[in-house]
């Protein structure tokens, strides 16, 4: 694990007596440097460090965004979850589509995804 995670050049060196928090992997992300967002290959590479950073420090990963979900080994599971709750929400007859009027500002919206333990960490 340690040689993996050292061919990236973590902008950090890692120390016998740093606390606990700093191999947290919030820290541990919110630490790297991601650089000039204007090349596609780099943003790509980018989010594969981040994903194998996550997936050596944690057991469980739960993805804290709609790309992350799609992009992970769980995709189709997570895919599934998300057109059931899309269905669900329309049945329920949660929203309407408008035309927008003008001068409306429009809220944006994301996902929030859990895995829950007692569904044997499956997404839901």
């Amino acid at each position: 694990m340690c040689n993996t995670i050292r061919r990236w050049s973590l902008p950090w060196t890692p120390k016998k007596k740093d606390a606990a928090g700093k191999r947290d992997i919030s820290f541990m992300v919110n630490s790297l440097s991601l650089g000039d967002f204007t090349k596609e290959s780099t943003v790509e590479s980018q989010d594969k460090v981040v994903a194998e950073l996550q997936a050596t420090t944690l057991g469980i990963i739960t993805p804290k965004n709609f790309k992350q979900a799609i992009t992970s080994p769980e995709k189709s599971q997570w895919e599934d979850t998300i057109r059931t709750e899309l269905c669900n929400i329309r049945d329920m007859g949660v929203y309407n589509i408008l035309p927008m009027p003008r001068g409306t500002h429009v809220l944006g919206g994301g996902w929030v995804f859990v895995k829950k333990p007692a569904t044997g960490n499956t997404p839901v």
